[in-house]
């Protein structure tokens, strides 16, 4: 399905907050796939903020649901970051949704992080997914769950479905299960991966996309050549 040339990686951080200058990370879940959609590896871990934590307390918690009280024996980046910086060499593409924002805080982590590209599936949602009521993964992924080729894509993650004829109740604790590092990260590859797979079924329909992507430099076009 993909460039078997590269190495996919989806990542995701919970924080402190939306800025990136000032917040700090507080979790980070990493998952590498093959080519083939299929998880190879994952990582995941809590990050001892280096901020007081008493101080984030009611924010950390409201944003991400994680208890401060978690971190306060969770390890620093200096203690994980020999477990991270395997994943990336310079055949590596970075995947998030939003990705700037994560990369804004692996940046910070691994100032000289290797790697081929980074990929948006935000930005590639909204080229390939019509009118839904906002392009948040949670929502994305709720948004799909009537599209098989989802679901099954879903599976292969081993997420969830929400159950849209569940009650609110589950629904809810459905929703709770976003903003862990570790499940976003799964979410966003199998979002990636629907995608990609949805628009390897439009090139075979539509002669002149495959054309355009063929000749096309776009890193799209890269990930979804054969070798």
């Amino acid at each position: 399905m993909l460039n078997p040339q590269y190495r996919y990686l989806g990542i995701d951080f919970e924080t402190t907050g939306l800025d990136t200058q000032k917040d700090v990370p507080i979790q980070i879940g990493i998952v590498e796939i093959n080519a083939n959609g299929e998880i190879i590896t994952t990582f995941d871990s809590l990050i001892k903020p280096q901020k007081d934590i008493q101080e984030l307390k009611n924010i950390v918690h409201f944003i991400t649901k994680i208890e401060t009280a978690q971190l306060v024996f969770a390890p620093t980046i200096a203690d994980i970051l020999p477990q991270i910086e395997r994943f990336f060499d310079e055949q590596t593409i970075i995947i998030g949704h939003n990705i700037a924002f994560d990369m804004a805080f692996l940046q910070k982590m691994l100032p000289n992080v290797p790697k081929f590209a980074t990929f948006d599936t935000f930005q590639l949602a909204q080229a390939l997914i019509p009118y839904p009521s906002s392009y948040a993964l949670e929502v994305l992924m709720q948004h799909l769950e009537d599209k098989p080729l989802f679901l099954e894509w879903k599976s292969k993650f081993w997420l969830p479905f929400t159950g849209k004829e569940e009650k609110k109740a589950d629904e809810e604790e459905w929703i709770e299960k976003f903003h862990d590092a570790l499940y976003d990260a799964k979410s966003t590859l199998a979002l990636f991966c629907y995608l990609i797979n949805f628009l390897q079924q439009m090139e075979e329909k539509i002669p002149v996309l495959r054309q355009f992507l063929t000749k096309s430099d776009a890193l799209l076009s890269q990930i979804l050549k054969k070798i």
